[in-house]
This record gives C-alpha cells, structure tokens and sequence, in this order.
C-alpha cells in the first residue's frame, strides 16, 4: 500500500470516529453506549497504529529524499516548488527556503527549456499524457544560482493529493558522466583516426610489397593438398605467363614446370614435403603458359600437416631469376675469358720467343743464301709466315684482354678479310658463307680489337640464329656507300657523307619487332639458358658508339636478320705493311748487352747482332745484368732486356742499373703484352720491341738510341 493510499483511508477512519462520537453522545444510558465506546476504541487503535505506520513511512521517505544523491524536487500543477531537498541545494546553490514557493521553470531552466517545460505539465494537465517528459527519463541542461548551465539526467512522475496533480522530478548531475562521454567520444575518434592511420599504412606497405614483389618478379601462393587446389597471389600469374581461366590443381602445376626438371621436382617434393615437416627450396626451368617462353624460377615452400601428419598445405613464394642466371652465366663466360686470356698470354709469350728465335734463324739463313735467289724466294716466305703468325697472336691477344683503345688508320677491306680468315673456323662447315668485300682502299679510323668483336658477335648471332635452317646463308658485304639526304635525316649523328658499308646477314630466325626494341640492352637474349650472355649485341652497340658509326637492323619473326654498319671514311693513308727486304743499318763495333732467359733465344739474337756489326755480352737473368754491366760499364753502350724473367725481371734490373746511371740506354724485348708487364710511367722514354721483332727495326732502334738520332 502506498503512503497515498494510507492518507485516504486514515481520512476516511477519522471521518468515521467523527460519527460515531456524534452517536455516542447521542446515547443515554451505559448500557447502550458501551458496545459504541468499544467500537470507538478499536477504531482509535487501529487509527494510532496506522498513524504510527505512516509517520515510519513518511519518516523512511524523509530520510530517503534528504540522502538522495540525486537532486528531488516537489511541485503543484501550477510549477510552484514545494520540496526541495539538500542535494537540490548543493547542486543547485539555492537553499529550501529560498524557493519554496517559486516557480521552478524560471529557476532552473533556460529561456528555451522553460517555454518547454510549462507546454509538457499543461500537456500533461489537459490530455494526461506527459508528451515527452512525464514518466519517461530525459536529458535537460539545468541552470545553477550563479547562471552555469549543468546538464541534467531528469525523470519526472506525478500523484494525486486532495485532487490536485503533484509532480516530482528527480535530477541527477550527470557532468562527469558527459566528461567521460566526451573523453569516450575523443578517444573513439582517436582510434578510428588510429585506425585509419594504420589502416592506411597497412595498405601502403601493402602496395609496396606488391612493388617489391613485381620489381624483384616475385609471387606468392596458397596450396591446398587436400583438394588440390592453389590460388596465386602476387605477380605468380604474371611469372607463370597465365592470362585467362587455369585449372591450378596439381596437373597444372606440373604443367608449367619445364618437362625435363618435372621428374626431379616431382622426386624432390616427394621426399622433402610429403613425407617431412621440412622448408622447401626448389630452382628449376618453367614454360610461360601464353608465350612458351623459358624462365628460371626459386621456389621457397613450407608444408602444413593435420593431426595425423598428413600434409595438408604448402605455402611459398616462386621468383624469377632468370636474369640472376644470366648474371651467373655471364660471371662464368667471364671467367672463362679471362682464364682463356690468361692462357694466351702465356702461350703467346711462349710463341712469340720461338718465332723471335725463327725469324732470327731466317735472318742469318737470308744472310747465308746471298746469292741464292731461289733459296731466298723460300726463306723470305717463311719469314713472311712467321710475321703473320705473330700477328695472329696479337689479335688472340687483343680479343681476350681488356686493352685501351688504340685509334689507328686501318684499311677495313684488308682487316676484313684477315679477320674472316681468323674466324672462319669457328662458324659450322655446314653454313655458307658468302662474301663481298670490296678491293678498294676503305679508310677508318678504329680500333682494330673493338672492330674484330663487333665482326666476331655478328657472325657468332647469325651462326646462332641458323640453328635447325635448312641451307643456312651467311652474307658479309663491305662497299663504299655515299650518304643521302635521307639518310643524314634518319641518322643526324653522321657528319660525313663518305661511309664504308658494312652488312652482315642471314636466312634464320629473325628478331620479332617486340624483341628488336631490347637487343641491345645488357644480358638481354631470346636465347636459352647457358646459349647466351645476353651481352654480344651491348658491346656491338658501344663500339660503335667509340667509332661514330650507326647501325640499321631489318628482320621479322621468321624472315631472318639483315645488320647494316656505316663507319665514316677517313682520308688518311693506313701505314704500309712492313717492308722485309729493308736493310736493317749496321753497328760500328759497339758493345751491347744482351739479357734474355731463352739461351735458344739468346744465342740466335747474339749471332744476329754480331753480324749487325757489334759485339755482344750475355746475362741469363738481371742479377747477372747487373753484375756484367758493373763490371763493363764503360764499355756498354746499350742494354737489350727482356721484361720477364726468373730471379730478377727485366724492369727491376733496369732501376738498379740507372741508380748507378742515370743515363744507362735501354731497349725492353718482350714476348708479353706490353701493357700487362709494362708500367709506361718507369720506362724513362726507352723503346720496346715486342718479340718477335724485325730486324731491320732492331737495328734501327740500337742505332737511333746510340747515336741519338
């Protein structure tokens, strides 16, 4: 029962005792006003208890309202305030007795919220229904004595005493609770502004990894082995060449696997994945799915197992590394050449002393035959073939060191022919060569070792191209061409009209239009793994560079390929060949000490000297150079040394000799290229004749250097 309804019924028992004391009093005699008194008795004992009921009750009530943490304020219909308890005072600043009495809408509340909450109790008034306040919990901003706005969580309910309406409203503060919204609200937005941030990052470094993964030609992907099915990720579709609908089951795993490493990568992931918990590392070959083209591929897997070990899963990534093993080949087709140079300068030292000592003999037998013209017909021809010979070690030289240019005039006619005679060898006796050099003088100026590689990989790509060609052509043609106007348009880099023509040919293959675009590019080819460097075409394209010539290319995907080379003529005359019937000049008698390790050698270059007209001292090594010239210093009017030699090497006994005299003349001999076993820088202004030499130009040279002239 609630306290209400205990107030009606202790009115109605009071309105009851009322009546029947009026009876009572109305009664005469005890005995008939007894059962009365009885009755008024019980109903006053009843009245008392129920008093005594409401005074806890109300006393409860009091005690809850002036505890409350919440602000609960009493008010009549009219909005006039008629409880205020000490919560209202602290939270609001007034004090009961200061607004007891007054309205509570131009206490409380603004301008705008008051207008509100006068509509909401005559609302209530009128249609009993409290519109969007009474019965319902809402949030207002309340106003304090001193003007500040608090907000306020607010629930108002309403009773009825004595037929008037009554209103309670109940306020809490709900500041902090605000603070702490707003502090939820800001670190919301901080993290969804976090979030975001990372979020974006993520995607970032996302498309970076998908960057680095297209620039180092790397893909990822998702295998799953129990329903054979794997999904690719990154540039794998790219690498694996699949464009349209694929079956990526296991079938068709295998199926961009080169057919020839499908066998040993079967094996390999038979034995490392299915049977162990193990990381996977496979290299093999793979066939582009939409252009056939081979590519060299690094597998790196790991495999997944279920509760019974049984493999379940492999993920990994596959890389390209095509050009890596381009790289790799190149690094080895280096190192062969360089182990090949190696070689050569070796034999050719070699070489070179044997036909130094040969050229010597024929010499002396020239000098023997005077006389004789049949027998020096024959020795002049062989003296001739051991300058050639010798030649074709300079140029065995040339092609497998890395030489500084020696700009020269060279007639390209002749230098074309001795070349193709080098090389000839090296092209299939299948393969037709057909040549067409022109007889005339074609002068350039060229290095004659950049001039030979650029022939040497222009006849090894056509030899490379004729591979499986039924009657395989080789053109090479050299003429003399004279630029058009049209021709200086397509190619304003020429100065000169006056160009040698260079072309080689062939019936192969052909260079698609795509292709031709990269030829040149460093360690690109569309040859396979370990069939090419990648590089013969990118020297081609620098020498010519160096040479200030251009070239044009003419093929097609099957119609073969057509090199066309303009080199601008030169008006100079290339040096003669060396005339071998010269008289060498002749010696006075002057004494010449001849250093060389070769005692072959050096006894055919003492005798060869001495009918020069000098006389000669020998040292095996510069130890003993040292020691002869020491001795014989006054005597000595030149040193012919060779470079290397056990012990002691030529250069180091030339300084120890021009410590002790500056002015010691000395010839260096060498069999060696000279700028590998040479330092120019010490040569202090001396000649070097490479072995082997001429002997009129030996005598030429001693002469010059003792006579000065």
């Amino acid at each position: 029962m609630t306290e209400q309804e205990m107030v009606v019924q202790l009115q109605a028992a009071r309105e009851t005792i009322t009546a029947l004391r009026k009876r009572l009093v109305s009664i005469e005699g005890g005995e008939k006003r007894q059962p009365f008194q009885k009755q008024l008795s019980a109903y006053q004992q009843r009245i008392e208890e129920e008093q005594l009921k409401v005074k806890h009750s109300q006393d409860w009530a009091r005690l809850l309202i002036e505890n409350a943490l919440d602000a609960i304020v009493g008010m009549d219909d009219q909005g006039i305030i008629t409880h205020w308890n000490p919560q209202a005072e602290s939270m609001f600043g007034w004090k009961a007795q200061e607004v007891i009495g007054k309205g509570v809408a131009e206490l409380l509340f603004s301008e705008v919220q008051r207008q509100t909450h006068i509509q909401g109790i005559q609302c209530f008034l009128e249609h009993a229904v409290g519109d969007k306040v009474i019965g319902k919990i809402v949030e207002v901003n309340g106003m304090c004595r001193d003007g500040a706005e608090l907000p306020l969580e607010m629930a108002v309910t309403s009773m009825q005493r004595e037929s008037k309406e009554y209103f309670v409203a109940i306020l809490r503060d709900i500041s902090e609770r605000r603070l702490t919204e707003q502090a939820l609200r800001e670190t919301n937005e901080n993290l969804e502004q976090l979030v975001e941030a990372r979020t974006k990052e993520v995607r970032a470094s996302e498309a970076l990894l998908v960057e680095a993964q297209s620039i180092a030609h790397i893909g990822t992907f998702d295998f799953d082995l129990r329903k054979d099915l794997w999904k690719s990720g990154g540039n794998l579709d790219e690498i694996l060449g699949i464009e349209g609908p694929y079956r990526k089951n296991f079938k068709g795993w295998l199926k961009c696997i080169h057919p020839d490493d499908r066998e040993s990568v079967w094996r390999y992931l038979n034995a490392h994945v299915y049977s162990k918990d193990e990381t996977s590392i496979v290299e093999c070959r793979i066939v582009r799915e939409n252009d056939g083209q081979e590519r060299w591929v690094f597998c790196h897997g790991k495999p997944f197992f279920d509760g019974e070990g049984k493999p379940e899963r492999l993920l990994g990534t596959l890389q390209d590394v095509t050009e890596r093993k381009l790289f790799e080949n190149n690094l080895i087709q280096t190192q062969k050449m360089e182990a090949v140079g190696t070689l050569v300068g070796g034999v050719a030292h070699e070489f070179n002393n044997t036909l130094a000592g040969i050229t010597g003999r024929l010499y002396l037998a020239k000098k023997s035959a005077q006389g004789n013209p049949e027998q020096l017909r024959h020795l002049d021809k062989m003296d001739a073939l051991g300058y050639r010979a010798a030649d074709m070690i300079r140029q065995l030289l040339a092609f497998s060191r890395k030489s500084p240019l020696q700009m020269r005039v060279i007639d390209l006619s002749s230098f074309m022919k001795e070349t193709l005679n080098l090389h000839r060898y090296s092209i299939p006796e299948n393969i037709v060569i057909d040549t067409s050099i022109d007889q005339t003088l074609l002068s350039i100026n060229g290095d004659r070792s950049q001039i030979q590689q650029i022939l040497v990989n222009l006849l090894n790509n056509a030899r490379d191209a004729l591979e499986g060609v039924n009657s395989p052509v080789i053109s090479i043609g050299l003429e003399r061409f004279e630029a058009d106007v049209r021709f200086l348009t397509a190619h304003p880099q020429i100065k000169h009209r006056h160009l040698a023509h260079l072309s080689v040919s062939d019936n192969g293959c052909g260079i698609s239009e795509v292709d031709q675009e990269h030829i040149f590019e460093p360690f690109f080819t569309t040859k396979e793994i370990g069939k090419g460097t990648g590089l013969g075409l990118s020297m081609v394209y620098g020498a010519l560079q160096t040479h200030k010539a251009v070239l044009d290319i003419v093929s097609g995907k099957g119609r073969g390929t057509e090199f066309h080379i303009y080199f601008p003529l030169s008006s100079a005359v290339p040096v003669a060949e060396h005339d071998l019937n010269k008289q060498p000049l002749l010696g006075g008698g002057e004494t010449l000490l001849l250093v060389d390790d070769d005692p072959k050698l050096r006894e055919t270059a003492r005798e060869v000297l001495e009918m020069l007209g000098y006389v000669v001292l020998e040292a095996s090594d510069g130890f003993e150079a040292w020691d002869l010239y020491s001795a014989n210093e006054k005597s000595i009017a030149l040193i012919l040394m060779d470079v290397v030699m056990p012990g002691m090497g030529g250069m180091e006994a030339a300084s120890n000799i021009w410590q002790h005299n500056r002015d010691a003349k000395v010839v260096f001999c060498t069999g060696y290229d000279r700028q590998e076993v040479l330092n120019e820088g010490e040569l202090r202004g001396c000649s070097v004749l490479t072995k082997p030499y001429h002997i009129d130009e030996l005598s030429r040279m001693i002469y010059r250097h003792i006579h000065g002239c």
